[in-house]
């Protein structure tokens, strides 16, 4: 199909459209890092607990040194931690905000969900002990 030649003008009511839209989008939110919040209220605030934390025990906070630390345990950090432990590297802690690592397959639970397996354990081969 032969491609056809546009005027100048339609690129340019595009470019205003463009233009009108974000100006839209920037009058209802305040300036600047404001617009960022981490408080959840209305209807978002039942996201701002963990559904599935049962309560922590009451203990003093850690203070060490460590030679790996990870934010987050999510499956890269799980697959991480085991091969630099497979190297020698011991002193490894990972920090997690839920009440258990797993990352995405922690948060999002799959009510009713099934295996198509008769196992009730998955392991990876890569994590097992040695």
């Amino acid at each position: 199909m032969p491609r056809t030649s546009r005027p100048q003008s339609y690129y340019d009511d595009i470019k205003t459209k463009f233009k009108e839209e974000r100006d839209k989008r920037l009058t209802y939110r305040p300036p600047g890092t404001a617009q960022y919040t981490s408080e959840l209220t209305g209807e978002l605030e039942k996201y701002s607990t963990d559904p599935w934390r049962k309560e922590a025990p009451d203990r003093e906070p850690i203070n060490d040194q460590v030679e790996v630390l990870f934010i987050g345990g999510g499956f890269s950090a799980l697959l991480t931690s085991g091969r630099l432990h497979e190297r020698g590297i011991e002193n490894i802690r990972i920090v997690e905000r839920g009440s258990d690592v797993g990352g995405t397959w922690y948060w999002n639970r799959y009510p009713g969900g099934r295996l198509r397996a008769s196992t009730t354990c998955m392991t990876w081969r890569c994590l097992a002990p040695p």
